[in-house]
């Protein structure tokens, strides 16, 4: 399998969106992700026509290593934060099992990126979740 990353995909529309768009320009496509697109390995992909709908959507594709892990991050913590599981695991910990690389690492590289902590980052997300839960009458204050 061949994977391509994605930058700016923050729901399960993104994904939508983009497998439509795939499927409409007969680009098979494995699986979409939040911030991965999954090829086959056998499949010949049209890059330009790629590049083309992903810009056209709104997002971005990622050649560098560090904006990878960064989207990957950013992707993981959206995906825990949609389960709503009140999981008692450390947030590093399966970051970085998540991820396949030291925490420090990971963390450093995010904080020089972004100007915030990975969990600054993961409280703002909670908060713009609650925010939206009360906005659409799914919980009050």
């Amino acid at each position: 399998m061949k994977s391509i990353f994605i930058k700016n995909m923050v729901c399960d529309r993104c994904k939508s969106v983009l497998q439509q768009e795939f499927q409409h320009a007969e680009i098979p496509v494995k699986t979409v992700k939040l911030g991965e697109i999954v090829f086959d390995e056998t499949q010949t992909i049209n890059y330009k026509l790629l590049q083309e709908i992903v810009t056209r959507n709104g997002f971005e594709i990622i050649n560098s290593e560090s904006t990878i892990i960064i989207e990957q991050v950013k992707s993981y913590l959206i995906n825990e934060l949609s389960k709503n599981s009140k999981s008692n695991k450390n947030l590093s910990d399966s970051i970085s099992k998540h991820i396949n690389k030291e925490y420090s690492t990971i963390s450093k590289l995010f904080s020089n990126s972004q100007d915030i902590t990975i969990e600054k980052y993961y409280i703002l997300l909670k908060i713009e979740k609650a925010k939206e839960l009360v906005q659409m009458d799914n919980l009050s204050f």
